[in-house]
């Protein structure tokens, strides 16, 4: 089967990384980026493609020039803004859009329609028109946001005023402050009906996205939660991936807080259980049939800053050091490391194991593991000679010893300390 080619677009938000993530060992899909972020330049590789922002008047000729020049059958929103754009322009372009139809998105991306919609049919916080100083604490949010920007908390008619000199209030929902507990529901729907839905939690949040999430195992709140998703999905007619957000009131019932029609940061906890929103909802758009299948287990996601690298460094050989390097304390493999040794073997780099451990314990270690013929070479060196005098020329060496380190950076080569290793990963 040939490979399909998919857009990416914007690339680099978090809902970016987790679609890379959903798709990056695909054998059938071939994801290509854009952005209109120009100070990615710097960050990203040279085949980003970079497109005007979406209220740009060329943005949706260029749109077409890319998908036609790149040859592009789907297209991934990776911004609430840009799903709600594509929904309109989805029957003008060459390519189909994974999300949701033009109907669902004038619903789910303005607040106040999505509350008017469903009010009859879920519990939506009561949104107050004429406030009072017995309403506070009250939560304003923009009636067209995403994450957490200018969505805070007021605890006075003071805090209102303030906010309210510097906002323009027709933009915003000054609604009742929801105290409780706080949950994601991640959904893929067919014609309305839920195949599947999984409710997690937002235990720690960061820019409106949830960092640390496990899913719920009450049972009893999993079947009210089950209850709202399928009343949301027909009374939508939800067809293909979606989310939605909600919170316990004081009193401990559930409101609706928010519906989106993209991929959500933390899906991935969904993905980890099995169910790969992002693949499903391609094929679903490919006209196939999908089924959900899941892990029922237990997770907790708790997500961490990654850093991406751009370096200079070109060598042809890979010197490792095993005591306390490849072997840790324990007699335990660096499996970090391993990544690093397979990944330079990937790009037809030599990889050397250079070692002063002399004794039967280098071999033991080896056949444990079956790493022994991982190496093109193995060297091993008695206590005064130096690893550098045994480099060869564009050598990098990875040692825990400072001073090898040093002898190594001295003879014109390139040493890393195991603090250091994910560099070459890039």
């Amino acid at each position: 089967m040939r490979k399909i080619n998919i857009l990416l677009f914007p690339f680099g938000t978090e809902i970016a990384n987790e679609v890379v993530r959903s798709l990056l060992h695909s054998k059938y899909f071939n994801l290509i980026y854009a952005s209109s972020d120009r100070t990615l330049d710097d960050e990203c590789d040279e085949y980003i493609n970079f497109l005007p922002f979406i209220d740009h008047a060329d943005f949706f000729s260029d749109m077409q020039d890319l998908i036609r020049l790149r040859e592009i059958e789907y297209i991934i929103p990776a911004h609430d803004d840009v799903a709600y754009k594509l929904s309109i322009l989805e029957n003008e372009l060459d390519a189909v859009v994974v999300g949701q139809c033009e109907r669902i998105n004038q619903i789910v991306r303005f607040k106040n329609r999505t509350y008017e919609e469903l009010r009859e049919v879920v519990l939506v916080p009561e949104v107050l028109v004429n406030v009072s100083s017995g309403d506070f604490p009250v939560f304003v949010k923009p009636i067209v946001g995403q994450g957490s920007l200018n969505a805070l908390r007021l605890d006075s008619i003071d805090d209102y005023r303030y906010f309210f000199e510097r906002h323009d209030v027709s933009q915003f929902l000054v609604m009742e402050y929801l105290s409780g507990i706080e949950y994601t529901i991640d959904c893929f729907s067919r014609n309305g009906e839920v195949l599947y839905f999984g409710a997690r939690t937002r235990e720690k949040i960061r820019n409106g996205i949830a960092v640390k999430s496990r899913f719920v195992e009450d049972g009893n709140l999993t079947s009210e939660i089950q209850c709202i998703a399928e009343k949301i999905s027909s009374k939508l007619g939800m067809d293909g991936l979606w989310f939605f957000q909600l919170k316990e009131a004081v009193d401990g019932r559930l409101k609706l807080l928010e519906i989106a029609s993209r991929v959500s940061g933390t899906m991935i906890l969904n993905r980890i259980r099995g169910v790969n929103f992002v693949e499903i909802g391609i094929y679903h758009k490919m006209g196939l049939p999908v089924d959900v299948v899941w892990n029922d287990i237990s997770i907790l996601v708790s997500r961490k800053n990654d850093f991406h690298f751009k370096h200079n460094i070109s060598f042809d050989h890979l010197y490792i050091d095993f005591d306390d390097v490849l072997m840790l304390s324990g007699d335990l493999i660096n499996t970090n490391l391993m990544r690093v040794i397979f990944h330079a073997k990937n790009c037809n780099k030599k990889v050397t194991l250079i070692t002063k451990n002399n004794n039967r314990r280098l071999a033991d270690f080896l056949h444990k593991f079956g790493i022994l013929y991982v190496f093109n070479e193995i060297i091993h060196l008695d206590k005064n000679q130096e690893k550098a005098s045994f480099m060869r020329e564009g050598g990098v060496l990875i040692d825990d010893s400072f001073s090898e380190r040093q002898k190594a950076i001295s003879n014109g080569h390139v040493a890393l300390g195991l603090d250091a290793v994910e560099l070459l990963l890039f």
